[in-house]
């Protein structure tokens, strides 16, 4: 059938409406995130840490983020976790993000110590626990043993005394998914 008869397209279809009776200077797209008001919904996801040119990234990441008034995540966490001597592009975004909200990152299956030093790490609002299971399993280098991710998840959400967001690295989550994660105390779902 065409496009036209679906009602697929429909429901994803974004219709424009040439008719408004707002004024665009009335428009406020600030909102509250994680208990603080942010300017935009939007957020600088996680990118980069741990190597060489981290650091600057990082810095000019957080100089957008404060100036900005919005989130930022760091990239993975458990390099420096492991190597402490490799902190420094991580620090730097609270450095200069010393009021706005910064957030932890990790693979879902760090452990809650480990999930601790990285909030330490950077005096995080949040952490981030990431999923990538089909990046992990067309890397040769990549993970293969998945068991006991949930699990984890819910220790790391009753140990840690901040908001877990569970983040999905490209392939999405699903209702089945993100009902199994809401069940064990997951309130923050990024679904990339």
């Amino acid at each position: 059938s065409s496009y036209k008869n679906s009602t697929l397209f429909e429901d994803v279809y974004l219709s424009h409406n040439p008719i408004s009776e707002r004024n665009y200077e009335d428009i406020d797209p600030s909102c509250v995130f994680l208990g603080h008001k942010i300017s935009f919904p939007f957020m600088i996801n996680a990118i980069t840490g741990g190597n060489e040119y981290a650091n600057e990234i990082n810095e000019n990441l957080a100089n957008i983020s404060k100036e900005l008034n919005i989130p930022m995540a760091v990239g993975s966490q458990k390099i420096a976790v492991d190597d402490p001597s490799l902190k420094k592009s991580f620090e730097v975004v609270r450095k200069i993000n010393k009021d706005g909200i910064i957030i932890s990152n990790l693979g879902a299956l760090s452990s809650v110590d480990e999930a601790k030093k990285a909030v330490e790490m950077i005096n995080a609002n949040a952490i981030q626990l990431h999923l990538n299971l089909a990046q992990e399993l067309v890397m040769p280098e990549g993970d293969r043993d998945f068991r006991g991710v949930v699990e984890n998840i819910s220790k790391i959400v009753k140990e840690l005394k901040l908001p877990v967001i569970v983040k999905e690295v490209g392939t999405g989550i699903n209702k089945k998914s993100a009902k199994l994660l809401y069940d064990v105390g997951v309130r923050y779902i990024d679904v990339a």
